[in-house]
């Protein structure tokens, strides 16, 4: 898993082979990586998200600024209960909370897909829907959908369970083609997803 902390955070299952971590360990600077996995022979993983300990409850935000990069004063997030704690997030193509892939020349981030991706281009994932993951403190509804919100890049309208959460992005294009913003709605978990690593250029 890989999480980052205000700004930056993502878990990996235990099983079958733990090759790192049992929990959230700080890589560098508020980016955070937890037990990764061993994919299986038939191209599968299972996903152990991490319980909640001092680490991971260290890294959460009020809910109402959950929405990294956005500007509270454009973009107000209303929330059902002010008290809960959530794992903040992003989306600027990658994921997080998100899954990382581990190899040999080093850690990289991967993406969760509805299916696998033929191209990075923006109408594409206008097609897609991509997977992330949310924590949250207790149960909570959460919506961000005015055109302030829209303008900063990003709107939300879901309601999570305390723990771990699914959750899917979906890119709006405006009339150009080009990213309108992001919208982000709770799922229920996929039966099945795409992974793919995001190599630097």
């Amino acid at each position: 898993m890989l999480v980052y902390a205000p700004p930056l955070v993502v878990p990996l299952a235990a099983q079958p082979h733990p090759v790192g971590p049992e929990a959230l360990v700080e890589v560098e600077e508020n980016v955070f990586v937890g037990p990764p996995v061993a994919i299986d022979e038939d191209g599968g993983l299972h996903i152990d998200f991490v319980e909640a300990d001092e680490v991971l409850e260290s890294i959460l935000v009020p809910a109402d600024q959950l929405l990294l990069g956005t500007d509270p004063t454009q973009c107000p997030v209303d929330v059902s209960d002010e008290t809960v704690e959530v794992t903040p997030v992003t989306f600027d193509f990658i994921t997080s909370p998100g899954i990382a892939v581990l190899t040999a020349d080093g850690i990289f981030p991967g993406l969760l897909t509805d299916q696998a991706l033929p191209d990075f281009d923006v109408t594409t994932f206008a097609e897609h829907t991509v997977y992330w993951f949310l924590y949250a403190s207790a149960p909570v509804e959460i919506s961000a959908t005015d055109g302030g919100c829209v303008d900063e890049g990003a709107t939300i309208e879901a309601s999570f369970d305390a723990g771990w959460n699914w959750v899917a992005w979906t890119v709006v294009l405006d009339e150009t083609d080009d990213v309108s913003h992001v919208h982000a709605t709770d799922v229920e978990a996929p039966d099945l997803v795409s992974l793919t690593m995001i190599l630097p250029n």
